[in-house]
């Protein structure tokens, strides 16, 4: 809030927009078995390991915890790579969450509303990854958490929120 508190628009959308997808999460999901459990809770690209045979190995799970299968997914599939919204890198978007969902599903299937749960989290985790950053903005600086930070993570979760149609 600190940060935002020149831009009163964006704290306001923010705080309306967490209700609402928080709202989303708990009407599509459950808190039992197997929708949730226990997840790595940061499987992003710098989590990973690939063999030279192509198979990947996860490490680093300081963050591991009970979660909803569907937030692993959302950091995996849903926000790596292209931050645009043309059409190359929507489709390369679109391509890497279909393609990590599938690769889960192909060992244990998840059910409709985990598939349209994963497009729900990844504002969830972007706003939390905000969250983060300016929480450990006393200890690392504050000098990255300035506008265009601000305008890059949440016109982020405004084109994610419209081009899935996540609400």
């Amino acid at each position: 809030e600190p940060f935002l508190a020149h831009r009163r628009k964006d704290l306001d959308y923010l705080a309306d927009i967490v209700r609402s997808l928080r709202a989303r999460a708990d009407e599509l999901l459950s808190k039992e078995p197997p929708e949730y459990g226990i997840c790595h809770g940061d499987p992003h690209i710098g989590n990973l390991h690939y063999q030279d045979d192509g198979a990947a190995t996860l490490f680093d799970f300081d963050c591991f915890g009970y979660s909803w299968r569907a937030l692993d997914l959302a950091i995996l599939g849903g926000i790596q790579g292209d931050s645009g919204w043309n059409r190359k890198a929507n489709a390369n978007r679109t391509r890497r969450l279909n393609l990590a969902i599938q690769g889960y599903d192909d060992v244990r299937p998840l059910t409709d509303a985990e598939r349209e749960a994963v497009k729900v989290f990844v504002p969830i985790v972007l706003i939390s990854e905000m969250g983060v950053h300016a929480a450990l903005a006393p200890r690392h600086g504050v000098g990255g958490l300035n506008d265009g930070y601000f305008d890059e993570y949440i016109g982020f979760i405004r084109n994610w929120i419209a081009y899935y149609k996540v609400l």
